[in-house]
């Protein structure tokens, strides 16, 4: 009996155990699922919070394009602008540049004519000089000519009375 005795202590011991085994299996086993549960749920509410701030940050990179975008444009249209105010300045300038050129070829043409209109009155007093001079000189030879016939005509008369 004994042994009847020890071996049922030890069935009801090993049932004990066995017991306790499954019953801190099934409590741990029961904390692990509710642990997972946990963990998914965390990991879900994550993926969601993922997922949120995924569409927030392509959200803000969309404004942010726009806006580039738009700014690309606001200074595209600045710089057409830009460039059809410094054309027509730079029209203006072309303008006023042949204004003036027109203005000092005038001016040119004028002072030319000016010099030409001189220049003509001083030959016609050069060559009314030179016809002056000439006529002064033919003049001069003429009473030089006379002189000279005088004295020729004195030095032959003394030679002819130095022979007689």
């Amino acid at each position: 009996m004994r042994e009847w005795i020890g071996g049922a202590i030890k069935k009801v011991t090993l049932e004990l155990i066995y017991n306790i085994v499954d019953e801190r299996t099934y409590s741990i086993l029961e904390k692990q699922e509710k642990d997972k549960q946990e963990l998914l749920g965390y990991i879900k509410r994550l993926e969601e919070k993922q997922e949120k701030d995924k569409q927030e940050l392509l959200g803000y990179i969309k404004r942010l394009e726009e806006k580039q975008e738009r700014d690309k444009l606001e200074l595209l249209e600045k710089q057409e602008k830009d460039k059809q105010e410094l054309l027509g300045h730079i029209k203006r300038l072309e303008e006023k540049q042949e204004r003036d050129k027109q203005e000092l070829l005038g001016y040119i043409k004028s002072l030319r004519e000016e010099f030409n209109e001189r220049l003509n009155r001083i030959e016609d007093r050069q060559e009314k000089y030179q016809e002056e001079t000439r006529a002064e000189l033919r003049h001069l030879n003429q009473r030089f000519d006379t002189l000279m016939n005088m004295l020729f005509s004195l030095y032959m008369e003394r030679r002819k009375e130095e022979k007689e």
